[in-house]
């Protein structure tokens, strides 16, 4: 991550105080169209993430090279031009998308993916949270996970994602080559995942706490899937 100073450093700060505010009007006032609000999160989010992580990690300056800063401005052209058609992309999208609507979509979606390249991975700071478990765990990005999940099927593997409404864990037989897959603490596993997974586990809960954070049942279930195989 870039040490910024001077001007760009008051440009992400401005941005980061803008964020907060829009936050804050969202929850107290209620949120825009789907459209709209999340236009406005890629613009803050892809526009902070090119300003303060450098294309290449090595190298490491206190100021934003030209290249970063023109794709900062593509962003804001291009999240600021779905703002303003939205609703000719909701209600007519067959019959109004034009050549710079594609072009735009183009644009951000290479946008989306060279900011996911350039987002903080598994750095010291992990590693020290981690207790330096990170040191002897394998660990893989992908970038598709439903594909990925599908060539570890065709090896033999299973997988089993954590649900509120799935069967209970003591009932699913986990002995054989498991993939664990445990979603955001929000919305849980994704509708696309879960369609992917062999089985859908749930954690016998009791009281009026019906749920566990992401990393707790994580816990949870993998204690779960070790005391099957050395029952």
């Amino acid at each position: 991550m870039r040490k910024l100073t001077g001007f760009w450093r008051h440009v992400v700060t401005a941005l980061s105080v803008m964020l907060v505010l829009f936050q804050l009007y969202t929850a107290g006032f209620g949120v825009f169209p789907d459209i709209v609000q999340r236009s406005v999160h890629l613009f803050f989010v892809l526009t902070m993430l090119f300003l303060l992580m450098p294309a290449n990690k090595k190298k490491k300056t206190d100021t934003v090279p030209w290249y970063d800063v023109v794709l900062s401005m593509i962003c804001m052209v291009c999240t600021g031009y779905m703002i303003l058609i939205y609703e000719k992309i909701l209600w007519d999208p067959s019959q109004w998308i034009n050549s710079f609507d594609k072009i735009c979509a183009v644009l951000l979606t290479i946008l989306i993916l060279e900011g996911s390249r350039r987002a903080v991975g598994l750095t010291a700071t992990v590693a020290k949270t981690s207790a330096g478990a990170l040191n002897y765990t394998p660990v893989a990005k992908v970038t598709n996970l439903t594909a990925t999940m599908e060539d570890l099927k065709k090896k033999g593997m299973w997988f089993v994602c954590a649900d509120m409404g799935g069967e209970l864990m003591y009932r699913l037989n986990l002995k054989g080559p498991i993939g664990l897959v445990v979603g955001n603490e929000g919305e849980g596993v994704g509708k696309l995942v879960k369609e992917h997974c062999d089985m859908v586990a749930s954690i016998p809960m009791k009281g009026d706490i019906d749920s566990l954070n992401a990393s707790v049942a994580a816990g949870v279930l993998a204690y779960e899937i070790v005391r099957q195989r050395l029952s």
